[in-house]
């Protein structure tokens, strides 16, 4: 029941003011469950961001990482003259070499027509206006079909491709149509300043044996109009112009003849550009520096993350900072909010248990001897790489300064060590961060066999897993994470404690209320007293 509210008539005090005051010193415990609810959700943001780190790296290794096989079988191909012959090599290239020349290119074969002359609107003119041009048979929606044969360098078969007319086509319409289709030719007109025209075409594969004809009679008359005559089913061989030919080439020694300009032989893709004079020399060797880069990028990486959780795992936690109400914001100014969150932000994370183990299981891992590995490298010490000596920097990956003696006798320090590793045993290199292990009789893969990156990416998901247990993800409601479940427990703290707030203020105005009313009351009954005296009231 709503109690009226009777202010300070008769007693003379501030009711308002006294119950305003009173109100204040009650609400202390929310503004500390308000602040405690604000925390929650500033530790929650503070675990995503830390789970995004993780699932970074995790998605590294598959995209572009150290777990794919071909970032340890990059190639790198040099040409003795790129202005005849340039080279590309794939993972599947082994280190060689190989001359080769060229002594002639791959060409495509060009028709051109008879030379005509177009009237003003010949290229205006839509295809439903040819009065003397082909007789297109328009379906209901002013649709037709112009067919042709194509037989493709090295075929011996003909395959025919259809070209959709419609009544409101212009020449460039069509003209563009068939650059577009599946038909393997382009075409183009080639107007010249004496108003003549010829008709070019061009197959789009190069090499010997092309050959192309028309389907139907419309398709006839409609290249006629173009200066190409030919009869349905009858080769064009008469417009020829260039002949298409093979590529002709010798590889090692060895003579060969390719329909195009570029092919692949063991694994590398050669392109040829001119005849040559003399054999051009193609060497094929591992893309040291590629690997290397991708190595230390990783490297880069990882100590990126281990610089990050562990600032988060040591920043102090200044607990006289409590998050900021909306009521204490209002009374402070922008410098004031930007270095009280500052401190209130620091040690969200502070000495948390789930990432100290993350961190501490990754470092272990990542520096246990891989046992049972298909290759000579078994630990990263091997390959020039150990943990910083400095306490301080976490566990962080760093170049090994001391010296090692390698497999062919030489005594190296890290990097030379890294080095060799890449340029002499890039495999073995792969089995060290990738090997797979031997399933025992439990079905499962024993931790001391797997490579370095399946430990990592374990470890990664195990993080992730139980952060995202703990703070959730987006998308995710408060009732699913443990975090959120705490907010939501002190959200219903606070609407407690606000009804509570409710009752205690009606309960004070329920008071100063009944003190005026009992105030009020004596103050009438004292002025019937003095009306009662003699000589009346004063």
């Amino acid at each position: 029941m709503r109690v009226m509210r009777i202010g300070g008539l008769a007693s003379g005090m501030d009711t308002q003011d006294m119950v305003r005051q009173l109100m204040e010193a009650e609400r202390l415990p929310m503004q500390r469950m308000v602040q405690d609810r604000t925390w929650m959700e500033m530790q929650r943001d503070a675990f995503r961001e830390v789970n995004l780190e993780f699932t970074s790296l995790r998605d590294s290794f598959s995209a572009t990482g150290l777990g794919l096989r071909s970032t340890f079988n990059q190639r790198v191909v040099t040409s003795s003259d790129p202005s005849k012959v340039t080279a590309v090599g794939s993972a599947n290239a082994q280190n060689a070499s190989a001359e080769i020349e060229v002594s002639r290119l791959a060409k495509a074969s060009t028709w051109a027509g008879d030379s005509f002359e177009p009237d003003g609107e010949f290229f205006t003119r839509t295809m439903s206006d040819w009065e003397d041009g082909p007789d297109f048979d328009w379906d209901e929606n002013g649709a037709a079909e112009l067919s042709f044969d194509l037989k493709r360098p090295g075929s011996e078969d003909y395959e025919t491709v259809s070209i959709q007319v419609n009544r409101n086509d212009r020449v460039n319409d069509v003209i563009s149509r068939i650059n577009r289709s599946q038909l393997g030719v382009s075409a183009f007109v080639d107007q010249r300043n004496d108003g003549s025209a010829t008709t070019v075409l061009t197959s789009t594969h190069s090499g010997e044996g092309a050959d192309f004809r028309f389907g139907d009679d419309v398709t006839s008359a409609f290249m006629e109009a173009f200066g190409v005559a030919s009869a349905p089913g009858e080769s064009i061989e008469q417009y020829e112009r260039v002949q298409g030919q093979d590529a002709v080439f010798t590889y090692n020694g060895y003579e060969m003849e390719r329909e195009t300009n570029d092919f692949t032989i063991n694994g590398v893709r050669y392109t040829l550009h001119g005849e040559t004079t003399g054999p051009v020399r193609i060497n094929t060797a591992t893309d040291s520096e590629a690997i290397y880069k991708d190595i230390m990028t990783f490297v880069e990486e990882y100590n990126e993350l281990v610089d990050f959780v562990n600032g988060k795992l040591t920043e102090e936690r200044h607990r006289d900072y409590p998050p900021l109400t909306s009521e204490q914001r209002v009374e402070m100014s922008d410098h004031e909010i930007e270095l009280w969150e500052e401190k209130a932000n620091s040690g969200l994370l502070r000495r948390d248990p789930v990432l100290s183990s993350a961190m501490n299981q990754m470092r272990t891992n990542l520096f246990s001897t891989v046992e049972n590995v298909d290759g000579i490298f078994n630990h990263l010490s091997q390959i020039g790489l150990t943990t910083s000596r400095d306490f301080r920097d976490g566990g962080k990956i760093v170049i090994d300064d001391r010296q090692m003696t390698m497999a062919n006798g030489e005594r190296m320090n890290g990097e030379a060590r890294l080095r060799y590793a890449i340029e002499n045993h890039p495999e073995d290199l792969y089995q060290l961060f990738n090997a797979s292990g031997t399933t025992n009789e439990n079905g499962n893969v024993p931790q001391a066999e797997r490579g370095l990156i399946p430990s990592i990416r374990e470890n990664l998901r195990t993080a992730i897993t139980g952060i995202t247990d703990r703070a959730g993800r987006e998308g995710r409601t408060l009732q699913q994470f443990s975090i959120g479940r705490n907010i939501l427990q002190m959200e219903d703290r606070i609407s407690n404690f606000e009804r509570r707030l409710q009752q205690t203020e009606q309960r004070y105005w329920s008071q100063f209320t009944a003190m005026e009313k009992a105030v009020q009351q004596m103050n009438s009954q004292a002025q019937q007293m003095f009306s009662m005296m003699p000589g009346g009231m004063m």
